[in-house]
């Protein structure tokens, strides 16, 4: 295989933060670095090309979705997009979120591979996006919750899945009339106009997924569950963690707002209003 050498073109933003020796390509950087080739024509790698429109397009969504992706990431924290116009001009900074997350929520995150037992924590998420010049504030109430017992720990011990869920509620009253909660696997799956849990929070677990990447595995008609570790896995995320989870979301917030009984009443039917959990289970 003949060697790819590398366009200095390509890593002309890391000159923002990072010391780069490009003429041995030798570098550090802390930090991943993801490529994506937009093709001007096809090849034989793929037919699919990109305009100027389409990436705009993109950009333009990655945008939208900026605050959702950094819900329920562990390590991502800051997201960043760039515009360079030309060869010779500085890279102009268009777009940026990030996430102010409480160093409580890095330890638990930390402590989960060590654990042999159960573990919960709430906490408050600040999500800060700037835009072409203006700013927005996005707020963030979240239980994670994770439990190595029951079935559900024998068969993340057998598979080494990560029993992990967890559960966003938005505080600003303007993030509330959104389409209702999200499903994520870390990052979001595919929003769709209608919350498909019929939760109004947004909702995270270690699911198994379709070979698109895109929506949860299902269950196929007739199909027994127990036959298939990948559906068994995510019908023990329902069943197990899922109600724990938003048991400590509902009670968390409670106490943070100091509601009375009723008011916290009224609150879990809110959350669990029109709830079809059973769309994975069928």
């Amino acid at each position: 295989m003949s060697q790819i050498l590398p366009d200095p073109e390509h890593f002309v933003f890391l000159k923002l933060n990072v010391l780069i020796h490009l003429q041995s390509f030798h570098f550090s950087y802390s930090g991943t670095i993801f490529r994506f080739p937009f093709r001007k024509s096809e090849s034989v790698l793929s037919s699919n090309i990109y305009k100027g429109k389409t990436v705009q397009r993109l950009l333009e969504s990655l945008q939208n979705e900026g605050h959702l992706c950094l819900l329920f990431m562990k390590n991502l924290e800051k997201i960043e997009f760039y515009h360079k116009t030309n060869r010779k001009s500085e890279p102009k900074l268009i777009y940026s979120a990030h996430a102010d997350a409480p160093d409580k929520d890095k330890k638990f995150f930390a402590n989960i591979s060590n654990s042999k037992m159960s573990g919960d924590i709430s906490y408050k998420l600040d999500i800060n996006v700037t835009k072409e010049g203006s700013e927005e504030e996005f707020e963030y109430w979240i239980s994670q919750y994770f439990s190595k017992g029951g079935e559900v720990g024998k068969l993340a011990s057998k598979k080494n899945y990560i029993p992990l869920v967890g559960a966003a509620f938005p505080l600003c009253k303007d993030q509330t009339k959104s389409s209702g909660g999200q499903l994520f696997s870390f990052l979001p799956l595919p929003l769709t106009q209608s919350s498909p849990t019929g939760l109004n929070v947004h909702l995270n677990g270690y699911f198994a997924l379709d070979q698109n990447r895109r929506h949860l595995k299902l269950n196929a008609a007739g199909q027994d569950a127990k036959s298939d570790p990948e559906l068994l896995w995510n019908l023990l995320l329902i069943k197990e963690l899922i109600p724990k989870c938003l048991a400590n979301l509902i009670i968390s917030y409670s106490n943070l707002a100091r509601l009375n009984k009723e008011k916290v009443n009224q609150f879990a039917l809110f959350i669990v209003s029109n709830i079809s959990l059973g769309f994975l289970i069928r």
